[in-house]
């Protein structure tokens, strides 16, 4: 890494695809104490060159961010299993006018302190499965496996297309300070979640 620092752990997880590379530094303390970061490295004329470092936007001490990373075309999911007491959560980052951009956040809907949600993930298709060692269940740590179903995000009012219907559906719910209109997982209400939103609009549904 360019800016690379005792204790960043770079190496903590690797995914490759094409000549995409991302490889994290779960140590890394841009956002805070060991809250981790993610460097985006791209190959061109048989050279690997960094062209990107990513954090999540609401980061802190021992997010970890980094701990897995899986590359799907122009989408990454980069879990954040965090610490006491932090359950843990999933960041989705997308590809749009050549720069990676945070677009999403995965939280487990019961998640509790220290489950660490976010330790580990396998994608097939449009299912994300993510792991959470630590939940308890019947027995305290039992862990557990969530599953994400994966849908356009475009598709705000998910009645199967993208359409003005949805930009509406997201200005009502931004207006109302719903948490879903959070587009960019950041955990505030802003302009920028509006601009998160439309460029995946623009950007429309399989």
């Amino acid at each position: 890494p360019s800016d690379g620092e005792f204790l960043d752990f770079f190496g903590s997880s690797v995914a490759v695809r094409g000549d995409k590379a991302f490889v994290s530094a779960a140590g890394d303390d841009d956002r805070g104490t060991s809250a981790g970061a993610v460097y985006v490295f791209e190959r061109a004329g048989g050279a690997w060159a960094e062209v990107a470092k990513l954090t999540a936007a609401d980061g802190g001490d021992y997010v970890h961010f980094g701990d897995f990373v899986i590359l799907d075309g122009d989408t990454a999911f980069i879990g954040a299993p965090g610490s006491l007491p932090d359950p843990g959560a999933v960041y989705l980052f997308q590809m749009a006018g050549g720069t990676w951009t945070q677009a999403g956040k995965l939280t487990a809907s019961d998640g509790a302190a220290f489950d660490r949600f976010g330790a580990s993930g396998a994608l097939s298709g449009d299912t994300l499965l993510v792991g959470a060692p630590r939940v308890d269940l019947a027995i305290e740590d039992e862990g557990a496996v969530y599953v994400f179903d994966r849908r356009c995000a475009a598709d705000f009012d998910r009645d199967g297309d993208a359409d003005t219907r949805d930009v509406l559906a997201f200005l009502q719910a931004w207006a109302a300070a719903d948490p879903s209109a959070d587009c960019n997982g950041d955990g505030v209400l802003d302009s920028r979640d509006v601009l998160c939103f439309l460029n995946l609009w623009v950007a429309g549904c399989p």
